[in-house]
């Protein structure tokens, strides 16, 4: 009788190990805390970049080899879209060559080697072009590079008025042009008069980059040269 005790209580003792060892050994399911810190109105934002912050949470048994923000223009982006990874659980980085006025999805990411778990979705927009003023300044190489600087208004129908700063050798109000813009991605066309680039006096080419345009014009005449904007 005392041996089947014996042999009963070994096998208790050996169950209640396994199952200790087992629970010890066990990892968590992966699933970390990713938080997203920025929204549409804090983030930093530039017509072509946006600064973006966020932070990983885990357990200590938790194992992470990756983390990081990936972004794209639906709404639940992953690694296969766009992302960046970074050394350190807080997270700040900047998404930059972005299209002014367009609407991103970011989400912080992490991957502990085989499985990869996102963060919830947050909407963040370029800035728009609409409805801002620049100070543009229109170049004339073959007048030793003389400068006109002038105040170029973007509205949002797409249209836009044009007049000299009030600077000497200029003559606000002297001159007012109504004139029209398009953008296709990056890349900025203002026409100084109308619509039609072949009956307007200048038109404008240039590229947007974080706050500023430059680029190339060409004039009626046929003579060409460079400007550049930054906004009022």
């Amino acid at each position: 009788m005392l041996n089947k005790v014996i042999n009963l209580l070994l096998v208790l003792s050996i169950l209640f190990v396994s199952v200790r060892c087992t629970n010890d050994d066990d990892e968590l399911p992966f699933n970390p805390a990713l938080d997203l810190t920025s929204t549409n109105a804090s983030a930093v934002k530039t017509y072509t970049s946006i600064e973006i912050t966020g932070e990983v949470q885990y357990d200590e048994k938790h194992t992470i080899q990756d983390q990081g923000i990936v972004w794209g223009i639906n709404q639940n982006p992953t690694i296969a879209d766009n992302f960046i990874s970074t050394p350190t659980d807080e997270i700040e980085v900047t998404v930059s060559e972005l299209t002014p006025n367009t609407a991103y999805f970011f989400r912080v990411y992490a991957s502990n080697g085989s499985e990869t778990v996102y963060g919830d979705p947050q909407e963040i927009s370029t800035l728009s072009l609409e409805n801002t003023s620049w100070q543009l300044i229109t170049s004339y190489p073959e007048n030793n590079n003389f400068e006109i600087h002038s105040k170029v208004d973007f509205l949002e129908n797409h249209t836009t008025k044009f007049d000299e700063m009030d600077l000497p050798m200029h003559c606000p109000g002297c001159y007012i042009a109504y004139g029209s813009w398009s953008l296709e991605g990056n890349n900025l066309t203002y026409i100084l008069e109308g619509e039609d680039p072949e009956n307007s006096t200048y038109v404008y080419n240039g590229i947007i980059e974080g706050m500023s345009i430059s680029g190339t014009y060409t004039h009626s005449n046929k003579s060409e040269g460079t400007w550049t904007a930054e906004e009022l």
